[in-house]
């Protein structure tokens, strides 16, 4: 084990006892193959894999901030709940991170610590002339919302920083990761498992403090998150709107025929009403990243517009129609008469007096952001999402 990371060990037995127990379960290997470290839950255990160089390079004071961070990841379990969500991979990783960086940072201010640490190199990352330091991954000033992973994820898809490559890789302005984000070898529930034991443990011993049980809170709120359910909601729906498509049949064969591929679709009501002015966008970055067709119907008083959208792209480029007054029964109409067969998600403030659903055939999902929408008839599961800030 690299001397750097006992020593860091040391100093988490005087300084953040909880950590300290948490590193002290970890199975620690070289991994030179790896650019920086990393953990993962796996059937031995936590594993911290790291590379050697990497450690080298590091002052004790950046191998503390690494080891903490290190720590956060097993105690919050972002990426498992980023599989649970089906975020993308990399721009939950992204806003992992700053939660984490943001949260080290913080509390280390907050109790005195700050000394102790220093924000790690990140490996072929130039230095930023304004600090004399690589950046890192830190939750942007603008952003306001509560530092929740599901939350941030949701600002950074909107945010004109964030960028997207054409594998669907993310990065966020200059910042970067200094750690490797793996994937776990074990269940959800056995990784949940493990991660519990570790904080009874800490609690048995006496080891943790209320500053401990605030970062636990704030680092692993999420498991009655809006987001999950809605995650949920709609997979569940989706998994009975299949609709068939044909395939052209390949030109370099004349005997080859097309294909019949089944894809998802679903109907999206949009409330356009002046109330939902600034919010459509947020509201849209909810459904968009599904890889799904979607009837768009755009309605105020009366349907404003109705468009197959087929791509994430052409979402983004929808021209929003409306801004008036808000009376929806008529795209429920609508939705009855000619896509009955498809489950619905209404994207709305809630500020729409009653809606009538009688007649409407598959699930009904309403996403609203001010308040809950009373119904005269019919069901409809409706989750509360945070406006834009």
């Amino acid at each position: 084990m690299h001397e750097k990371l006992t020593q860091s060990i040391n100093t988490m037995v005087f300084h953040w006892p909880y950590y300290a127990e948490v590193l002290l379960g970890c199975i620690f290997v070289e991994n030179n193959g790896i650019p920086t470290a990393g953990v993962r839950a796996t059937r031995k255990g936590f594993e911290y894999a790291y590379n050697k160089e990497f450690i080298d390079g590091l002052t004790q004071e950046q191998v503390n901030y690494l080891n903490i961070h290190e720590c956060q990841h097993i105690l919050a379990s972002h990426g498992q709940r980023a599989k649970d969500a089906q975020l993308n991979h990399s721009l939950s990783n992204i806003a992992a991170d700053m939660v984490i960086n943001t949260n080290i940072e913080f509390y280390a201010d907050k109790e005195g610590k700050t000394n102790l640490i220093d924000r790690p190199s990140i490996p072929d990352d130039p230095i930023n002339p304004a600090t004399g330091k690589k950046d890192i991954l830190l939750i942007p000033d603008k952003y306001k919302d509560e530092p929740i992973m599901e939350y941030l994820y949701n600002w950074l898809i909107e945010n004109d920083q964030t960028m997207e490559d054409s594998e669907g890789n993310y990065t966020f302005g200059n910042g970067g990761n200094f750690d490797e984000h793996f994937d776990d070898e074990v269940s959800p529930d056995m990784r949940n498992e493990m991660v519990n034991e570790i904080i009874d443990t800490i609690r048995r011993r006496g080891l943790g403090t209320a500053d401990f049980e605030q970062q636990l809170l704030e680092l692993r709120r999420s498991s009655t998150n809006y987001l999950n359910k809605i995650k949920a909601a709609i997979a569940q729906a989706l998994g009975h709107s299949k609709v068939s498509t044909w395939f052209k049949p390949s030109r370099r064969n004349e005997f080859s025929k097309g294909v019949k591929k089944s894809k998802d679709m679903i109907n999206v009501i949009l409330d356009t009403s002046g109330s939902m002015g600034g919010t459509f966008e947020h509201v849209l970055s909810y459904i968009f990243h599904n890889g799904i067709e979607i009837n768009l119907i755009q309605c105020d008083t009366e349907i404003k517009s109705v468009d197959r959208v087929k791509s994430k792209n052409q979402l983004r480029q929808m021209k929003i129609k409306g801004l008036g007054g808000t009376e929806m029964s008529k795209a429920v109409e609508y939705i009855i008469k000619n896509c009955n067969k498809y489950p619905t998600i209404f994207l709305t403030d809630g500020i729409v007096g009653s809606m009538n659903l009688t007649g409407i055939q598959k699930d009904f999902m309403i996403l609203y952001t001010d308040d809950k929408v009373h119904l005269t008839g019919g069901k409809a599961k409706q989750f509360k999402i945070p406006r834009k800030s």
